[in-house]
């Protein structure tokens, strides 16, 4: 028999645009996936009783959280750079460490960001990993995230120019090992772990390879990854090398479709959106990254009104944080203060940036980012009697301002419970957080870093 739990007499925040606001709302998980949302909870127990009951009064029931590109590995960087310009950051720290990010680090930083992530509401990731030292590091990412429970889409990265030659690769050997791994790790575990290719982008994968990535992608069916005008630097060189912007390039090398997510854009000009637009590109705005690494802003609003889809993502470590509601508020805060407009963006949108519309860019928007029956059950319990959540009228607004990792509850991920009372219950919290601390000692040691 599977499994039933039924949520019951929470105020249900669903995202899907027929069912709005549930107050109070019931939630019926069976098995992997949501057999009912509503406010009668008669109808539920027609079906027959559930096998478990929680009543959840007092409590806010949203859709999993969905942070759409990060870099895991960077974990293993926490507190050692800071305050300092992003070339020195990759030259001087990032690049150092990918000489001694073996499967086993890599893993631990996995372990360590999908812990965060999971406890703060988040339970999907799309991951690129892109430092391939040792081949198997990505396996140390798809372990953890097997683990833990996370749903994880871990995105093949390629660099083989404009790095170190440690981290270089060639390209051939990359793509071939880039199909093992996705033979092996494509849809595992229930299709909670999906594989995709993701090239760095203009200036660290070259245009053989990025054309070469360009077929293998339709060749596959895959969705892309990639970085686009993330510096002013970046655009100004390929300006200066190919007389375009990184977007006309990269629609020249055919990268660009529906099945394509960008990082960053923040140095994109309007032909370029109306490009990104036409094409169907979806793109993940990093705000607290962009701001933390002095990149920019990305133009956001207009794209928004020009019909982008935008998502939103940490970008690693540029984040210090894996927090999504730290995102979201960011965001928000942001956009009013550049545009000078306080209805810039709403709280509810930006719920929607890090929800469905996150969804859509992963191409997984009929699978999760909204509490829809027969949806996946990717579904976060907030336990609103604590003092930053008290009072309030309107939900969204103190949603997005007020909630951190304390007021996180309960988080279920393909219906199995994964979080409980705030904690993560699929793994050893306390013993990884221990061995991963003496990990990341042993790194720095290596790198010269203390």
């Amino acid at each position: 028999m599977v499994e039933t739990t039924l949520l019951k007499n929470g105020q249900v925040v669903t995202m899907d645009p027929s069912l709005g606001i549930l107050s109070p709302g019931h939630v019926l998980i069976e098995g992997s996936r949501i057999k009912y949302v509503g406010d009668k909870l008669e109808e539920i127990m027609a079906m027959g009783k559930p096998d478990t009951i929680i009543d959840i009064k007092g409590k806010v029931v949203i859709p999993g959280l969905i942070n759409a590109h990060n870099h895991a590995y960077q974990t293993m960087l926490k507190g050692v750079m800071h305050d300092i310009p992003f070339a020195i950051w990759d030259n001087m720290y990032v690049f150092p460490l990918a000489k001694y990010m073996d499967k086993e680090a890599t893993k631990y930083a996995g372990y360590l960001t999908m812990i965060e992530m999971l406890e703060s509401g988040t339970t999907t990731v799309a991951d690129t990993h892109y430092f391939h030292t040792t081949w198997n590091s990505i396996v140390g990412l798809a372990e953890a995230a097997k683990e833990t429970g996370i749903r994880c889409i871990l995105a093949w990265g390629i660099i083989d120019e404009g790095a170190p030659d440690y981290i270089i690769r060639d390209p051939k050997e990359s793509l071939n090992r880039f199909r093992d791994f996705h033979k092996k790790w494509n849809n595992a575990e229930n299709r909670r772990i999906r594989v995709d290719i993701g090239p760095v982008g203009w200036g660290m994968t070259s245009e053989e390879t990025l054309t070469e990535v360009s077929a293998l992608a339709k060749e596959m069916n895959l969705w892309l990854h990639t970085h686009v005008a993330g510096t002013q630097g970046s655009v100004s060189s390929i300006m200066w090398e190919k007389l375009m912007t990184e977007i006309a390039y990269m629609e020249q090398l055919e990268l660009l479709g529906p099945r394509t997510t960008i990082a960053h854009a923040v140095w994109v000009n309007k032909s370029d959106i109306q490009i990104i637009a036409k094409r169907g590109v979806h793109v993940v705005h990093n705000p607290v990254s962009n701001m933390y690494l002095a990149f920019g802003a990305a133009p956001v609003p207009y794209m928004i009104e020009k019909g982008v889809n935008v998502a939103l993502g940490t970008d690693g470590l540029g984040s210090y944080s894996q927090d999504m509601f730290f995102v979201m508020r960011t965001a928000l805060l942001l956009h009013k203060l550049l545009s000078n407009d306080t209805g810039a963006l709403t709280s509810e949108y930006v719920l929607k940036m890090a929800t469905i519309n996150a969804a859509r860019a992963l191409g997984l928007e009929n699978k999760i980012g909204s509490i829809t029956p027969r949806k996946s059950a990717d579904i976060v319990v907030i336990d609103m009697k604590h003092a930053n959540t008290t009072p309030y009228l309107s939900l969204y607004p103190v949603l997005v301002h007020e909630v951190t990792p304390k007021n996180i509850d309960m988080v279920f991920v393909n219906g199995k419970l994964v979080v409980k009372d705030g904690k993560i219950i699929t793994v050893d919290r306390e013993k990884i957080i221990e061995e991963g601390r003496e990990i990341a000692k042993t790194l720095w040691e290596r790198c010269n870093f203390i």
